[in-house]
Parts: C-alpha cells; structure tokens; sequence
C-alpha cells in the first residue's frame, strides 16, 4: 500500500505521467495523416521521435536543478504547463519544421517530469507506487491512439490531448505542497557506484524503454503495411499494447502481484514478453491485438521494479545518482531504437521492425538475467 503521506504526490506524478504519454503515444497512430499533410517519408517517423528524444533527453537530468529552483510541486506546475502549451503548438503546425519543432519542445517539458519522479520513486522506494505512477503513462498511452480512432483528424486528435495536460497542471497546482522534502542528490568526493551494477542496470533501461517506445509507435506501421491489417485494427492493437502496460503496472499496488512477479522472475517476463512480440510477423493480424496486449502485461513490471529496487543494486548512498542515469539511459534507448527503426524502414521493409523489437528484448532479457543474480546491497525498504 502506498503510505499515506505521499498518497497526493504519487496523485500529481501519476496523472502527469499520463498527460504526457497520450500525445506521444498518437505519434504512430497520426502519422499517416501527418506525413501526407506534411509530404514525408515513411520513416520520417523515425526522425521525428529522434527529435522529440532528444528534447527529452537534453532536461533528462534536470530534477535536482528545478527541485532547487522551485521545489518539487511547483517544478512540476511549471513543466506541464510549458507540456500544453507544446502539445497546442504541434496541433496547429502548418509546416512540417514548425511540427518537429513544436515536437521538441514537447520533449523538453517532458524531461523534467521524468527526472522529478524519477528522484521521488527512488527515495520513497516503493514498488506499488512506481507501478502506479508508471501505470498512469500506460494510461495515456492507451487514451492516445484510441482518441484518434474517435475524433475526425490529427489536429483534434492532438487538441484533446492539449486538454488532458492541463488538466495535470490544474492537479499539480492543487497538490504542489503535498510532495515530502527530498533532499536533491550531491555527489561526495571520491564516491563512484559500483561498475557491474551500474552498467547491468543501464543496458536493461536502454533495451526495455527502447523496445516499449519502438513498439509503441511503430507496430502500427507494422501492422499496416507489414502485414495488410486495417488501420482501426492496427490503432486498437496498439492501444492495448500499452493497456497492457497500464494494468500489468496498476496492479502492483497489491502485494500479492508484487509477490507473484518476483516468484516469476523479471527476466522470464521479459523472454515471455519477447515471445508476444515476435508472434507479429506470423500470427494472423485479428490476433495480434491479443499479442500486443499480452506483451504490454508482461512487459509491465521490469520498469517500475527496477527502478524501486535501484538501491538494493548500488547502495542507499549511490541510489539517487543511478536513478538519474538511468533515466538518461532510458531516453537514449527510446530516441536510438526508434530513430533505427526508421532509418531501416526506408531501407528495407516495414517487416524489419518485428527483428529490431526482438533484437532489444532479448538484450533486455539476458541483462535482466545478469541483474537477478547481483548480490543485495541494501534490502532495507524506505519511506518519505
């Protein structure tokens, strides 16, 4: 259970995780009616999401600046309002460099509400909150391509997810006394995190977000043009892929879940998952939406668990700073991945992004493997 003294600060991070996702979650779902408004490329996608990478990953680090500038509720307040104000600029592009630009400063907003909570689940080191702030994203993503399935165009599309960052804000605003003091991480002189589960704990954020943000926003090309399914199929598919997602990471806020994942295992999840995903190239396109799904469940708890459990691999002292890089990690793995794919995609054929998918979950996998076997360095759990 989540202790009742940051019920309200996991409310605020958790509804802005899922204002941000919903508009990056569309970008695969839009793209056919951007790019032909726009005159690009197939996999021009691939550059637009290394645009909007890179805004995300460039404020990545930026929490313990803000949480000094402003405090954290404030710090929060100020993001996603910058967040809707890029969102409404992406919807009312007239050309494409006005699209990519307003694209990357969605980005930008979105770095520092990564950092923030990125900071707050390591300290309060609790996996049913990480699962429940993580499960939000899964919630906006899910909304996202399910929005475009409803409305009459992208513009709107968009316009909508606009809506729903403001809303965020306004929580944000409400509960911006509620965070408790998190002190931002300095570094002592001469202190380094342990190397082996410092790379370990890199390499399997880049594969995993790399291998969700790919398969978040390029399964519907697959879907599509790989395999000839409608595009209403294909949206639907990809939105339970990250209501997979959603639920596998809602869920974790009972004890009993938590349990029965750790009995699993994360890396067993991750080849299970990695079969899911691989089933795209071969099984009928009615079932895949079965196997997106499947895989977005799976998939869930690698994510939120790793980083509540971030101390017990590198120690209480070093936790923080890991934290941090593993959230750049992340974003480097969820811009390369993806710009790849596009890159491939122009090249090859759309079939290429089934082996890219592959390719980064069974990396995940075999690193997650690595991991399970670090001894603990510190088991105790810790309370804000």
């Amino acid at each position: 259970m989540i202790a009742a003294d940051n019920r309200r600060a996991v409310q605020s991070a958790a509804t802005a995780f899922l204002s941000l996702a919903a508009p990056t979650a569309m970008l695969g779902v839009i793209w056919p009616d951007v790019r032909e408004r726009f005159d690009q490329s197939l996999g021009a996608l691939g550059v637009a999401a290394l645009v909007y990478g890179l805004g995300r990953a460039t404020t990545a680090l930026s929490g313990p600046m803000l949480m000094r500038w402003f405090g954290m509720g404030r710090a929060f307040v100020v993001a996603l309002s910058i967040l809707a104000l890029a969102v409404m600029s992406m919807a009312l592009a007239t050309t494409w460099p006005m699209f990519l630009m307003a694209l990357a400063c969605v980005g930008l907003a979105s770095g520092p509400i990564d950092s923030l909570s990125a900071g707050f689940i390591t300290t309060i080191r609790d996996v049913g909150s990480s699962g429940l702030i993580h499960g939000a994203y899964g919630v906006g993503a899910t909304l996202g391509p399910l929005i475009v399935v409803a409305v009459s165009s992208w513009r709107l599309a968009l316009g909508f997810c606009g809506v729903i960052v403001i809303g965020a804000a306004l929580v944000a605003l409400r509960n911006q006394q509620a965070w408790p003091d998190i002190t931002p991480y300095v570094r002592k002189a001469g202190s380094r995190a342990p190397f082996a589960p410092t790379a370990l704990s890199l390499g399997a954020f880049s594969a995993f977000v790399g291998m969700e943000v790919t398969t978040g926003q390029w399964a519907f090309t697959q879907l599509t043009e790989g395999r000839h399914a409608g595009d209403a199929l294909a949206a639907i598919a990809v939105a339970l892929f990250w209501g997979g997602l959603s639920v596998g990471r809602l869920v974790l806020v009972r004890p009993s879940v938590r349990e029965l994942a750790d009995r699993v295992g994360l890396s067993r999840l991750a080849l299970m998952s990695l079969g899911c995903v691989a089933s795209l190239a071969f099984v009928p396109p009615e079932l895949t939406v079965v196997s997106l799904a499947f895989a977005g469940l799976t998939l869930a708890p690698i994510v939120p668990t790793l980083f509540a459990s971030t101390a017990a691999r590198v120690g209480a002292d070093h936790a923080p700073q890991l934290a941090i890089f593993q959230l750049l990690a992340a974003h480097l793995g969820g811009i390369g991945v993806p710009f790849l794919t596009g890159q491939l995609v122009d090249t090859m054929a759309p079939s290429v992004i089934v082996i890219i998918i592959v390719t980064a979950a069974a990396t995940g996998a075999l690193l997650l493997g690595a991991i399970e076997r670090l001894p603990i360095r510190d088991s105790a759990p810790r309370t804000a």
